[in-house]
């Protein structure tokens, strides 16, 4: 279990020309050596601290985080279960506002107050845990309870790129196949202008579900089109065999690597016309929302990627 913790620096009176100028286009980066620790690479060097610099920004405010990167070598490894928000189950990191006195610390995300476990009442602003080191925005936590199952991949895969580029991602995800243990849960959704999930269970021939990208679907809806369960008040299942999901769209790739493979590699541009003066349509946000509603549905305790 890896914890991340990242967040660009906050100028009070930043230069408009760092506003305007995207941070990968910076003589000198002084970023890399951060991004290439955490595997996070942010498309500005800071926020904007007015409404008129917010407005100027002609690209919003994202990042791109690559959860499976080689870890390096100096990665701080602690032998201990994380401290968690009890407002948004943010991890405690050394972005967090510490009361030594009365032992709270204060979630930068949801600002909730929260105390510090028991086995920190000795910690004080000189002898703190390695958490809220200021070289501890990456951590890596052994936990030493045992594994809540299997683990679970979804490939969302952005088919609105030209021909040349598709055939090159389909053989990079087939490659990635031999990559993940056989008893691996994986599931696929595609997307251009709207998004693709397939039922990967069914091998009689290449069977999926078509939803809008236009708008947000709710979970219950999610549920009805798929024909899975939905429980009110709680997704984690006793069985979560019984959604009706596992098999179907969650399947072990050692029962669908056959069917999964061939489903990659008839995969095809979005069909969808555009104007020459516009872009492909991408709805990247409504395939995301789609594929974490569906491993809600899926009742699964175990981590998804």
């Amino acid at each position: 279990s890896r914890a991340v913790a990242h967040t660009p620096k906050v100028h009070q009176k930043s230069a408009t020309k760092q506003l305007l100028c995207p941070r990968n286009c910076l003589m000198g980066d002084p970023f890399h050596e951060k991004e290439e620790r955490e595997g996070i690479r942010w498309n500005w060097n800071a926020y904007p601290s007015t409404k008129d610099q917010a407005n100027s920004m002609v690209l919003p405010l994202a990042l791109l985080f690559t959860p499976l990167k080689v870890k390096s070598a100096n990665l701080p490894t602690l032998q201990y279960e994380p401290t968690m928000c009890k407002g948004c189950k943010a991890v405690l990191n050394p972005h967090c506002r510490v009361d030594w006195t009365s032992k709270l610390w204060i979630c930068p995300f949801c600002l909730t107050r929260n105390q510090l476990p028991t086995q920190y009442a000795e910690v004080t602003q000189q002898n703190y845990p390695q958490e809220l080191f200021p070289n501890s925005t990456t951590v890596e936590y052994v936990m030493k309870r045992p594994s809540a199952g299997p683990p679970v991949y979804f490939f969302c895969i952005d088919t609105s790129v030209p021909m040349e580029e598709l055939e090159s991602l389909k053989d990079s995800i087939v490659q990635s196949f031999s990559l993940l243990p056989e008893e691996a849960l994986v599931g696929v959704v595609t997307f251009g202008s709207m998004v693709t999930v397939w039922e990967l269970g069914f091998n009689e021939l290449h069977k999926s579900y078509l939803f809008g990208g236009h708008k947000e679907y709710p979970i219950e809806q999610v549920a009805e089109y798929l024909q899975v369960q939905f429980t009110t008040g709680g997704m984690v299942r006793a069985n979560p065999s019984e959604s009706g999901l596992i098999g179907r769209f969650l399947v072990p790739l050692s029962e669908c690597e056959l069917n999964l493979t061939s489903i990659i590699e008839e995969l095809t541009p979005d069909p969808w016309q555009k104007k020459h003066d516009e872009r492909p349509m991408h709805c990247t946000g409504s395939a995301l929302d789609v594929s974490l509603k569906m491993l809600q549905l899926s009742g699964l305790r175990s981590g998804g990627r």
